[in-house]
């Protein structure tokens, strides 16, 4: 596969409203290959093919991320700086750390073909690496998994929802630039390398690699995406897939096994808007609505999944329980209603079944219940080019946020899994995953939930460690602070910068200042007092010692902020339908 791959060279200047471009793809090793010229016109978003341009291009770029309507102008998007992050299959992966976005200055005048600052900004925040967590491969298609690449074209359509830059590349369909227009996906990609294995008296090498796939379907942030669209598109859905690779000193592995698994938010009609309180308050949709969002979603699971398992780990008290009730309810309905077999459910109630740590036979428990619908759930195999076994089945994970627990519970069944996937490569007697794996894993984990939720996974040390430390616990404190006050402050902008990449935006949306608050300034001065209350009570309850003056300074402080909320917190303009009431 490595022998496929195209070393893609971009040259660009400016003239004018027009970007001319030089691209140039060589097969290694590096011959004379073919460079074609191409200009961009930031004015009316005509691409073309041209003689040699009339300026020298001296600016580089690794690669075209794709091109938006920015007002009545266009902006064009390069990729301007990237680093590997491991080697899949003989395919280079690699890691967007900058793109820089072209587009005509504003008069600010505000008439039409004039550039839209307010859009352009957040063009260019949805594409900053602090909010984006995109990579792209050289050699293969990151967006599908390997049995999706197995199995043709019509197959590969059901990957396009996590090809994260769809709208942006769509101008460049036929333009024939091949790979110099790349395919993004945001998600993680993490790659261990160098693994051993005994086998036959002989020691193996190979790797693993865990790729996450983010859905562009009812994508954005923790509070301002929750449930599931009426379409029965779930937020936060990312499908992850374990890659075991074994190798043989080619290009190409000698065998490889894949494991596909799912999580998304509990797929029915729920809302969880930022209200100022620690927890805000959810709201659940009406059952017969939910009962056909979630129909509609466990549908395509199967068309795209085959036998869909459910493992639920939410908590059954409290909102928790409510909004459990209410997805047992639309299940139970799509049992009797619907034409598909209802999907198996399982519920593993962290809290009740291994105490409030999660620390008593998390592994042990979870593995019982589950480990019997690994069977009819498969993994891909393919062993000297030909596919030997294929994956039928899916395991759909979610706890409430199907971030933290839900990392848990993956990191678990991969474990597993891994097993058998070592087996069918000749490997015995592999049942858990080793450390630099549950690192690998805690990694992936992190990256998901700094995207969804602002900060990296809570219980990441459990998933590193396999167990619960007072320090793990400290850290988690931490995390939950900081998403308190990017989940009320920051997230409403961060919304609309993703929505900007995605092509998002209702006919009254829009950024609009007459109807979005001003940004905040960093930490003024009773956003901080709330900052420093929340953690000075978190940690003295953490420490049980002197813990009331500051659980009530906090409680105190967040009352008198309550009556402000509405303006206080930073709300998302570009798609107001999505977070409405039903």
């Amino acid at each position: 596969m490595a022998s496929d791959q195209l070393d893609t060279s971009i040259a660009y200047g400016i003239f004018e409203d027009t970007i001319f471009l030089s691209v140039s793809a060589r097969p290694p090793p590096a011959s004379a290959g073919s460079t074609v010229f191409v200009r961009f016109c930031l004015s009316n978003g005509v691409i073309s093919r041209c003689a040699e341009p009339p300026l020298k291009l001296s600016e580089k770029a690794h690669g075209i991320a794709g091109a938006s309507k920015v007002g009545g102008s266009w902006a064009l998007v390069l990729i301007t700086n990237t680093e590997q992050v491991g080697v899949i299959r003989g395919s280079e992966i690699r890691r967007v750390l900058a793109t820089h976005v072209l587009a005509l200055p504003s008069s600010g005048s505000g008439e039409p073909g004039d550039t839209d600052l307010g859009r352009l900004e957040l063009l260019r925040a949805g594409l900053s690496p602090k909010v984006y967590g995109e990579g792209l491969s050289r050699g293969s298609d990151l967006t599908a998994s390997l049995q999706r690449q197995s199995e043709g074209p019509r197959r590969r359509e059901g990957a396009r929802q996590f090809l994260w830059n769809a709208h942006l590349v769509a101008p460049f369909d036929g333009a024939g630039l091949g790979g110099a227009v790349e395919r993004l996906i945001m998600g993680s990609v993490r790659v261990a390398r160098g693994l051993e294995w005994p086998r036959g008296g002989e020691t193996i090498r190979g790797s693993v690699a865990v790729v996450s796939r983010r859905s562009t379907r009812r994508a954005g942030c923790r509070h301002w995406r929750r449930g599931a669209s009426a379409e029965g598109h779930a937020a936060n859905f990312v499908e992850t897939e374990q890659i075991v690779c074994l190798e043989d000193g080619g290009s190409e592995p000698e065998a490889v096994a894949s494991f596909v698994q799912v999580r998304g938010s509990i797929p029915i009609l729920w809302m969880q808007p930022p209200d100022l309180r620690f927890k805000p308050r959810t709201h659940i949709g009406p059952d017969a609505a939910s009962c056909a969002a979630l129909a509609r979603h466990f549908e395509d699971l199967h068309e795209q999944y085959g036998k869909v398992t459910v493992l639920s780990l939410v908590s059954a008290s409290g909102a928790e329980g409510r909004l459990q009730e209410a997805f047992v309810r639309a299940l139970g309905e799509l049992g009797a209603s619907s034409h598909l077999d209802a999907p198996t459910q399982l519920r593993f109630d962290v809290h009740s079944e291994c105490g409030a740590l999660a620390n008593s036979g998390f592994a042990e428990k979870l593995l019982r219940k589950v480990e019997p619908h690994l069977d009819s759930t498969g993994i891909f195999f393919q062993s000297g080019g030909e596919v030997r076994q294929r994956q039928g089945g899916v395991v759909r994970t979610n706890c409430f946020d199907s971030l933290d627990r839900t990392n848990m519970a993956q990191a678990v069944l991969a474990g597993r899994v891994l097993g058998r996937a070592l087996g069918l490569l000749g490997v015995p007697g592999q049942s858990a995953l080793p450390e630099p794996l549950r690192r690998l894993w805690a990694e992936h984990g992190d990256e998901l939930a700094r995207q969804y939720a602002g900060t990296g996974a809570m219980k990441s040390h459990f998933t590193r460690t396999g167990r619960v430390s007072l320090l793990g616990l400290a850290d988690d404190l931490r995390k939950a602070t900081l998403r308190y006050f990017r989940n009320c402050f920051e997230d409403g902008r961060k919304q609309d910068a993703i929505d900007a990449v995605l092509g998002n935006e209702d006919e009254d949306g829009g950024p609009n200042p007459a109807r979005a608050p001003p940004p905040l300034p960093v930490l003024p001065g009773w956003q901080a007092m709330l900052l420093i209350a929340i953690s000075a009570a978190g940690t003295s309850l953490l420490a049980s010692r002197g813990s009331w003056p500051a659980v009530a300074l906090a409680v105190a402080t967040v009352a008198a902020l309550a009556a402000r909320a509405p303006a206080a917190i930073c709300r998302p303009t570009l798609c107001p339908a999505a977070h409405k009431q039903w």
